[in-house]
């Protein structure tokens, strides 16, 4: 009787699993495994998504779909007519990793910096935080806008595009947690949208990593607990001088933070080989 009521409940147990995970999928998860895609010689990464703009910021709820083309020493950034992208706010300790920027077409916001006409734009310096999107709005045309700088600099633009390109492909990684690979096949049956949030979110640490290990930190705001003293005075250069150090300190220690998550809990690292850029890009 005992045996009946076992077999009758492990029938159960497999039924729902077969319905909830479709049973050959989470069975794949213990059993293949796939590469990374190779994009050492790729130099166009379509229609990107999932790409900076958080939830809940402004133009989250927008298409954010952009593409990247690299040349040997620039990357255009396109971003089509209908869309909103945003390159999150950061700033550089070494010149290598300061861009510089030429708009071609559509109109272009780089911090004060406001132009929908084709020429340069002013250029990343050390130590200055600098974002750029396409204007305030979804572009009306194609927007263009072509990015010049060091190798190792585009290398970074590389490395990010092919993990989000990859965003989906992480999951299915030997080196990806087995829990985290069986959380992923649970949302993708249970609700897509669900799967997506949790690619998203895992995305942001990935991308985070690398910005960690290439000199790219992002803005995380600054500790003003000195400012309520001098509410009604001018604030002492001391007061601004560690305000600004606290804005670097809080960045850093952000991207530490991801950094270590993503390489203990989720697997990661800050570059892949297969995401290396060729030398006959």
């Amino acid at each position: 009787m005992a045996f009946l009521w076992y077999a009758a409940t492990l029938l159960a147990a497999l039924t729902a699993a077969h319905r909830l995970f479709r049973l050959h999928g989470v069975h794949s998860l213990f059993t293949n495994c796939v590469a990374r895609t190779d994009t050492r010689h790729q130099t166009r990464f379509e229609n990107l998504r999932r790409f900076f703009i958080p939830d809940g910021s402004r133009g989250s709820k927008l298409p954010n779909l952009v593409t990247f083309e690299f040349q040997k020493d620039a990357v255009i950034v396109e971003v089509p007519a209908g869309s909103f992208w945003s390159y999150p706010r950061v700033c550089h300790h070494t010149q290598e990793m300061c861009g510089q920027f030429y708009i071609l077409s559509g109109w272009w916001y780089l911090d004060g910096f406001l132009s929908g006409v084709p020429g340069e734009a002013p250029p990343e310096r050390l130590h200055s935080w600098r974002s750029f999107h396409n204007s305030h709005a979804p572009a009306t045309t194609t927007a263009q806008i072509r990015v010049s700088g060091s190798e190792k600099a585009r290398q970074l633009d590389h490395l990010i595009a092919s993990a989000v390109q990859d965003a989906e492909v992480y999951f299915k990684l030997c080196s990806t947690p087995l829990w985290l690979r069986l959380v992923y096949a649970a949302a993708r049956a249970v609700s897509p949208a669900a799967a997506d949030l949790l690619a998203r979110r895992v995305l942001w640490v990935q991308i985070r990593a690398m910005f960690f290990r290439h000199d790219t930190w992002e803005y995380r705001g600054r500790c003003t607990v000195f400012r309520w003293w001098y509410a009604f005075l001018n604030a002492p250069d001391w007061v601004i001088k560690f305000e600004e150090w606290s804005e670097y300190y809080a960045s850093k220690q952000f991207l530490r933070l991801n950094y270590w998550l993503g390489h203990v809990c989720l697997g990661m690292e800050a570059e892949y080989e297969q995401y290396t850029i060729g030398t006959s890009i």
